[in-house]
């Protein structure tokens, strides 16, 4: 065995047939031309191969450290851990910063780029989710005024769509730059034009970082492309096809899905050297106690009715029958295509009734109307401008309105809900992320009561089961068919 050529990306590794089961480990492609093994210059493929002396020790490398400042400059006062990890930041060119809903990352991220600007000649280049650019703005002028003229901060969903941003981000970023992903498990899929583009865009950049609540929506295959990001050596595979290689069981139909994972322990300690984490118990450890109640309701005959055809109709694919099954239960006809008084409705009368402020959550745009007309309260949907949620928002923080209805894909980020202490969930999202971030809304520092989160159900539909997986983090969109199937 031994390396008979290199290029820019990989090693060719000749081997005998008997010998090949030397190289499992390895992230590798077979090379027709060769005839020989194509192993990726990734850092763990790297360590593989000196210890197998194929590779001297010196090829080995520790990730740099740049020495942060001992004097930081903070405009406001940070919290202990807030500290920490601006140090920690500072010490990499590239970190992922995990902390839960409500601890300040976004102070802490404004404090890592002003005092790099303020000992180095660096611009930098924010990209999160577009309604949470207002709150990025005011968390600047707050933390760090004169910082502002050297921020651009750019909404991710962009990416997908303007090439013109794509072009202009890509001749703004160079090595003075600092590129931060906001919301980073917006880039956990590889092969998605977002990702493909953040990556782009961010390769010539002197430093990188990344931040997020929830890291691991689906499962820890997430982690690939978030670090990847960052750097490619940090989890030390360069393809998605490696990643499951190695930390991935496989199962299911034609062994194409994901039933565990193998070698966590090496992946854990590959990302922590490049992460803080801060629990919510850290950040927030007088936050007041939280409580899930379920409120059940019977099913009508109409409703039955409905879900037997959506049920018996061939040409629907499985989540799209998930779907119009959660639309049934919140009162939406899918057939006629006209709303009714779903039984969940009076469910929430009685607890708009008690006279808390509440802050609602509904999945589907017909049950944000209804609900929005029935109470007289205001909605935030993606129908909305981040300019009419923000003063929404700053309407219902202030007391001008006792109830805000939501959809979570679009009132789950970047907002702060604590004038409440109540939350309802009408119906379900599918996204794991939209309810962790939707709870998180009124779980903030500022929080003084205890925090009810009521969760209406419809019996005999699919509420219950979609509200197990969310509780128990379990993927939605893998069990789409095993949730139907409690149905049959």
């Amino acid at each position: 065995m031994n390396i008979i050529g290199e290029d820019k990306e990989a090693y060719f590794v000749k081997c005998r047939f008997e010998h090949n089961h030397l190289l499992e480990g390895l992230d590798k492609r077979w090379n027709k031309r060769t005839r020989s093994w194509r192993v990726y210059k990734s850092r763990l493929n790297i360590a593989l191969l000196v210890d197998l002396g194929l590779l001297p020790k010196d090829q080995l490398s520790s990730p740099p450290m740049v020495p942060a400042p001992l004097d930081l400059i903070f405009h406001t006062e940070p919290r202990l851990y807030q500290e920490g990890a601006v140090r920690f930041l500072l010490s990499l060119p590239y970190g992922a910063l995990i902390a839960p809903m409500g601890s300040g990352k976004t102070k802490i991220m404004i404090d890592v780029i002003n005092n790099l600007i303020g000992i180095r000649d660096i611009k930098a280049l924010i990209i999160g989710l577009v309604s949470i650019k207002k709150n990025w703005e005011d968390e600047i002028k707050m933390h760090a005024p004169e910082t502002l003229p050297f921020c651009r901060i750019e909404g991710i969903e962009s990416l997908s769509s303007s090439k013109k941003l794509n072009k202009e981000l890509q001749k703004y970023v160079d090595d003075r730059t600092l590129v931060v992903i906001d919301e980073a498990h917006t880039i956990k899929n590889p092969n998605a034009k977002r990702t493909k583009n953040a990556y782009k865009i961010a390769k010539p950049a002197r430093r990188r970082y990344v931040m997020t609540g929830t890291p691991v929506l689906n499962g820890k295959e997430d982690l690939f492309s978030i670090y990847g990001f960052l750097n490619p050596d940090i989890i030390g595979i360069s393809t998605f096809i490696g990643f499951k290689n190695r930390y991935c069981i496989r199962g299911g139909f034609e062994n194409r899905q994901i039933v565990g994972y193998k070698n966590e322990d090496e992946l854990m300690e590959n990302i922590s050297k490049y992460t803080f984490f801060i629990s919510k118990k850290d950040a927030m450890p007088h936050l007041p106690p939280q409580t899930d109640v379920k409120r059940e309701c019977k099913m009508t005959p109409k409703q039955r009715e409905l879900i037997n055809v959506v049920l018996n109709d061939g040409e629907l694919n499985p989540l799209t029958k998930l779907l119009r099954i959660l639309q049934i239960s919140g009162g939406y006809d899918p057939v006629s295509r006209e709303t009714f008084t779903a039984p969940k409705i009076k469910l929430l009368d009685e607890i708009v009734e008690t006279g808390e402020t509440l802050v609602i959550y509904a999945n589907f745009i017909s049950e944000i109307r209804t609900i929005s007309e029935r109470y007289n309260a205001p909605f935030i949907d993606g129908g909305i401008s981040p300019k009419d949620r923000h003063e929404i928002v700053q309407d219902f923080q202030n007391g001008a309105f006792p109830v805000i209805v939501a959809h979570p894909a679009v009132g789950s980020t970047g907002i702060n809900l604590h004038c409440a202490s109540t939350m309802v969930f009408y119906s379900y999202s599918h996204n794991l992320g939209h309810y962790q971030q939707a709870k998180g809304r009124i779980a903030r520092m500022q929080q003084i009561n205890p925090m009810v989160y009521y969760h209406l159900i419809t019996k005999g539909t699919l509420d219950a089961r979609v509200l197990w997986c969310l509780q128990h983090k379990k993927s939605i969109l893998k069990n789409v068919e095993e949730i139907l199937s409690q149905l049959d």
